[in-house]
């Protein structure tokens, strides 16, 4: 495997991939009749397709100092994936309080569930949502990083290993997950999608486990490389958004399959990293974290001061509602994340690479 191999192409795909969910969740429900947009939900399976394939090179190697490495692992992942979660969850209450205060009104930035409980709060903060299932609501999109962060865990003491059986059994076991997450969680599930519980991490291990298997074998894949193929997958890509309408919530039993195609042959295309379009394709990649993140916060802010048209008032104040409430909610988002990595996530990532470097020099030196 290529361990130091940047794959620019993909950080532009993910910052498509984010920003087609910020349209999902700004559409969604609108009553606007623009329904097309329903399927790209499963945008998220292709994040955990996309985070396996990127992160395999990142797990621990070898047998030798495997729990030492693990540990090393989780602690650096932990600070990549909790500061700009903790700081939207932060964002998320400070308007629900202070207009409690100013307001008295119980009310306000609330969606399907009003409790705001510590209990909530530290499990959102620890990336606990899939297990328990109030904290969702604090902010909605942070579910599938809880799912990944739990799926990180597990699969991280599979990197050691050589032989392909692992992931395989990893995919079947995500299969038997999604499955009975899927048929005893229906409730839920229609109310807010496949987001807690044995589903969601289900869908994070297929996803995530899929993206290993084709990075464990990639040089195998690089045959079946060309234009032909790369057009099949984003045809694949296309057809993956779309086949809610025909089959709902059951798309998830094959979409990571098809995004892990897609990823492949993504892969295939270089980009320069000293090119004008490879230094964007990196910043694009760096802040589609934070767009993620903090879209739906700023999302809640905007749906409660400003009213969307009526149904059937016309597509001309439909789409030009949509793209202002797109570019405020997006360009706010976009700064936050600007802040949050500069002042907040930055300094911790360096303070946790400087800890790690030090104490493996200590233990070199012991």
């Amino acid at each position: 495997m290529e361990t130091n191999e940047r794959f620019l192409i993909l950080d532009l795909f993910r910052g498509v991939a984010a920003f087609g969910v910020l349209i999902f969740h700004i559409i969604y429900k609108s009553n606007s009749g623009y329904n097309f947009v329903d399927g790209l939900y499963v945008l998220v399976d292709f994040f955990f397709v996309l985070s396996g394939f990127v992160l395999l090179t990142k797990f621990p190697q070898n047998k030798k100092g495997l729990l030492r490495d693990y540990w090393k692992f989780v602690f650096l992942r932990g600070l990549r994936l909790m500061p700009i979660p903790m700081i939207a969850i932060f964002l998320s209450l400070l308007p629900y309080w202070l207009g409690r205060l100013v307001t008295g009104r119980s009310d306000i930035f609330v969606f399907e569930n009003s409790n705001k409980s510590l209990d909530d709060i530290i499990s959102g903060i620890l990336l606990l949502q899939i297990v328990f299932s109030t904290s969702i609501f604090l902010v909605i999109p942070l579910w599938s990083l809880s799912a990944e962060w739990i799926t990180n865990l597990i699969t991280a003491l599979f990197g050691p290993l050589k032989s392909n059986l692992p992931i395989l059994f990893l995919i079947c076991f995500g299969y038997l997950a999604l499955f009975y997450g899927m048929a005893n969680d229906k409730e839920w599930i229609e109310m807010i999608g496949a987001t807690r519980g044995w589903e969601a991490l289900g869908r994070a291990i297929i996803g995530f486990s899929i993206g290993m298997l084709i990075r464990k074998n990639y040089k195998c894949l690089t045959n079946f490389t060309g234009r032909l193929s790369l057009t099949l997958a984003l045809v694949l890509f296309a057809i993956a958004n779309t086949t809610w309408f025909y089959v709902g919530f059951n798309n998830l039993y094959f979409t990571s399959i098809v995004f892990g195609v897609v990823v492949l042959h993504l892969s295939f295309v270089k980009i320069s990293k000293t090119s004008k379009l490879g230094r964007i394709s990196k910043s694009v990649g760096q802040y589609s974290f934070g767009l993620y993140a903090f879209h739906m916060v700023f999302l809640m802010w905007f749906n409660y001061w400003d009213s969307s048209p009526g149904f059937g008032e016309g597509d001309a104040n439909w789409i030009r509602y949509f793209v202002t409430k797109t570019m405020i909610v997006g360009g706010l988002s976009l700064v936050m994340t600007h802040l949050s990595i500069k002042y907040v996530e930055g300094p911790i990532r360096k303070f946790g690479s400087f800890f790690t470097k030090h104490d493996d020099k200590a233990r070199k030196e012991g």
